[in-house]
Parts: structure tokens; sequence; C-alpha cells
């Protein structure tokens, strides 16, 4: 039960028609989160939406409450109110209108609902909102019909069955573009990139062998047709919604091309170490002779580029120390046509005996420096044991310790046997190191002879292209 203040009891009067009553006979409506623009009517008596809530002391009985809100269900609803007692009412569990979201529209994009067009302009009377690229519009339950439009595309038309409170997509992106056809002749094989379009940018790379359709958007577009071997071309030319465009596209070839792959499957006995290799080190330095000249110089397994004319050449490859045999052969070069050519080099006898005679000075050094460490080591440690004996004989002969002079002791003999084994060690790898380092410079005058370096001079180099690749499996 609750009390009556005497201003709501005259206001509940009012409402009853002026007749007294008991307050016990009264109950309460509390109507919650009322938005402005609201309407509530309960029985027939209105009430306005300037306050966010509204509690109404009525007298008991039936009422039907109708309440109604921009873009939502309008909804009755009936009550029984029993004395003393609260029933609220909540505005924000009203329906709301069924929703369609139009995505990803574009500031000329049209879109018509039911024939009646839609502004971009939010507007909550009309139940439309827009925001970043996003139109949303409630309808009231029913079919409606859709008609999307934009320029450059075929238009839309959807026929969609709205209920309330829920949502639908369309998505002006997935808009059919208007097309048309190129059709596209090359004389080579080559790679065709075409970049533009009007309404709907494009951009399409393909390889192409002889002819190719392809459908395009309309507006304006730029071919680039480009092959390694030929001169790249690039125009300009235009799509029209369903016409047939045609482009034939002529190459001109550049001058012959030649690519020659040098290898070595040779294996050579290398120490695995590679000291002489660090000693003696060496570039692989190639000369390029052509028709018997010297026409360049390579320093290292690398690419290089050679200017020619097309034609037949005898060609030759000759290392700059002999370490491969020379290697010569013949070639026929076409204009703007890409030649291969793989070479197989042999290393030289002159090479693997130096080889081998690197691998043994290589196992010889490492023998004579490991002798003279380890003989080293030995002579530290026999220091170092010879230190510890004169420091326990010292202390044997110290009275103040009479119970540690056996331990001493023993610790003296110890260090002695230590000494005796170090100085043989010492002496050992010492002798043993003098045998290697003999054997080393032994070695050394067995040096290989091996051939005078050839001094690589430059010819003239005109027009067209040799591209030489060169690598070696050791």
């Amino acid at each position: 039960t609750f009390q009556l203040n005497e201003k709501i009891r005259g206001l509940v009067q009012k409402l009853v028609g002026g007749k007294r009553f008991d307050q016990e006979n009264v109950g309460v409506f509390k109507i919650l989160n009322i938005r402005s623009g609201d309407i509530i009517k309960i029985n027939d008596k209105t009430y306005g939406s300037e306050k966010r809530s509204l509690t109404l002391s009525l007298r008991s009985g039936s009422y039907i409450i109708s309440m109604k809100r921009e873009n939502y269900v309008d909804e009755n609803r009936k009550y029984n109110l029993i004395a003393g007692k609260e029933i609220i009412v909540d505005l924000n569990t009203l329906i709301p209108l069924g929703e369609i979201e139009f995505s990803n529209i574009q500031s000329q994009d049209q879109v018509k609902i039911d024939n009646k067009p839609i502004s971009k302009k939010t507007s909550r009377s009309s139940g439309v909102t827009y925001k970043g690229g996003i139109l949303t519009v409630r309808l009231k339950k029913g079919e409606h019909k859709l008609n999307l439009s934009r320029k450059g595309y075929k238009d839309k038309s959807i026929k969609l069955q709205v209920d309330d409170g829920k949502r639908y997509n369309a998505d002006m992106n997935k808009l059919v573009p208007l097309k048309g056809i190129l059709n596209v002749k090359i004389n080579v094989d080559s790679q065709l990139i075409i970049t533009g379009g009007e309404y709907m940018k494009s951009s399409i790379t393909k390889n192409v062998s002889d002819e190719i359709e392809i459908d395009l958007p309309i507006g304006s577009y730029t071919y680039l047709s480009q092959n390694i071997y030929y001169e790249q071309k690039s125009e300009t030319f235009v799509i029209r919604e369903d016409h047939r465009t045609y482009l034939k596209i002529e190459l001109n070839p550049f001058p012959a091309a030649l690519s020659l792959t040098l290898d070595s499957d040779s294996k050579t006995d290398g120490s695995w170490f590679r000291i002489m290799g660090l000693i003696q080190a060496e570039e692989d330095h190639f000369g390029i002779y052509l028709n018997g000249n010297l026409n360049t110089h390579h320093l290292g397994f690398k690419r290089t580029e050679l200017s020619l004319d097309h034609g037949e050449y005898e060609f030759g490859v000759k290392h700059v120390s002999g370490k491969y045999k020379d290697h010569n052969g013949s070639v026929s070069l076409s204009p703007g046509k890409l030649t291969n050519v793989d070479i197989t080099l042999e290393l030289s006898e002159q090479f693997l005996k130096h080889s081998q005679w690197q691998s043994k000075m290589d196992k010889l050094i490492l023998a004579t420096t490991g002798s003279f460490l380890i003989s080293y080591m030995s002579y530290s440690a026999y220091t170092e044991a010879s230190s510890k004996k004169n420091e326990y004989e010292a202390k044997i002969n110290d009275s103040s310790n009479p119970d540690m002079q056996d331990t001493y002791y023993e610790k003296t003999n110890s260090e002695i046997e230590k000494m005796k084994t170090a100085s043989a060690n010492a002496l050992l790898f010492s002798l043993v190191g003098l045998g290697f380092s003999g054997w080393t410079y032994w070695t050394w005058t067995e040096h290989p002879e091996r051939s005078d370096p050839i001094n690589f001079s430059f010819n003239s180099s005109p027009v067209n292209h040799l591209w030489l690749t060169y690598k070696y499996d050791f």
C-alpha cells in the first residue's frame, strides 16, 4: 500500500469524474524510457513526451495503453491495474521496423524503394540514416521493391519481404558493370597489361600467345605489351557497351641474344680446412673469345652482357690460370631470338695436381701446429706441477703443522709424477712437431708448376646482346 499526497489525490479525482474514493482503490503505472516524439495514450487520454518517464496513479481497473514511436511498430497493450500495485511499462521493448542496409554507397548512386527516391541525408522522421558509405532505411512490414542504380553498371531490381525487427543488406558493389569485348591479336608471345576504366577501375595482366578476347567494363584504357626480346608497345583504346574493340599489336624484335651457361661437374679432393686455399687464394677469371679474338674478360661466376651482331660465331672460353681446360664451340644467332648454350668445363690436370698438393699441405700444417701446441701445453703443465711441488716441500719443513706432514708429502710425490709425465709429453711432441716441420718443408719444395696468368685485353663491341652465366660445383 502507499499514501497519496493531496495533489495526486485531486488529479485522480478529476480522472474519475470528480468522485471521491479511497486511496486503497488506486494503482500506479510507471512508464519508462520515453523519447522525444513518443506518443502514449491510456484509454482515451494522450500523454506527451516532455519527460523521460511518467508515474500515473489511477483507479484500479482495465486499461489499454497505446504506444507510438518513429520507426518502431505501434503497440497496444491491455493491463489490469490492481489497487496498491505498480505496473512498469518500458518503451524500449518496442519492436523496431524492418531495416535495410545499403552498403558501399557512392556519391552518384541512386536508391529507390517502391519507386520513391531515397535521399542520402539522415532523417529520423523518414527512417533514413547515412554514415560512412552505409545507407540505412527502416520500412514497415510487407513486400517492397528496391531499385539500385550506379553509372556504368546495370540497374538492379529486388523484391523484398520485410519483417519487423529484421535486418537486410544490399551491397552496391555487387552491381554488374556494363561491359564490352576486347579482341587482341599479337604477333609474338608477350605479357599484356591493361589498366583503366571509367566507372570501374580494372587492372589485368595476361600472357598472350596469339589471339585473346577479354570482357571489360566500359571506359578508356591503356595497354602495355612487352616481351624481353622485343620492344614494348603502349597505346590507349576505348571500350563501349555491347561493342567489340579490336587491337592488332605488332612488336619489333631486339637484336640477337645468346644465353651461355658454364658449369663444371668435376670434383677435387680438397682439404676440409683449406689453409692453402686461403694462403693462395685466386679468383675465377675468364676470357671470352669470339671468332678467334678476345671479346671481353669476366670476373667470377655471374652473368655478364656483351654487344654482338647476329650471325655465325666461333667462341672460346679460357680461365686466367688454366684452372679449367679451354673450351671451343660454335653458335648461330638470329635477330630477336634467344639462343641457349650449356657448356660443361673440365678441371685441368695441372689444377688437379695443385689441389692435391694443397690438401696435403693443409694436413701437414695442421699436424705440425697441433704437435707444437701439445708440446707447449705439456710444458705449461710441467711448470705448474713444479711450482706446486716447491710449495708442498716448503710446508713439509714447516713445524707448525705436524698433522699435515704426511698429506703434504703425498701431494709432493703426486706433483713429481705429473712433472715426469708432462716433460715426457713435451719432449715427444716437440720431436713429432720437428718431424712434421721437415716433412712440410719438403712438401713445399715439391710445389706443382702452374702456367702463367693470361693477360686479358678488350676488343670493341658493337650492337646485339650476349648473356653469360657461369656456375661451378667443386
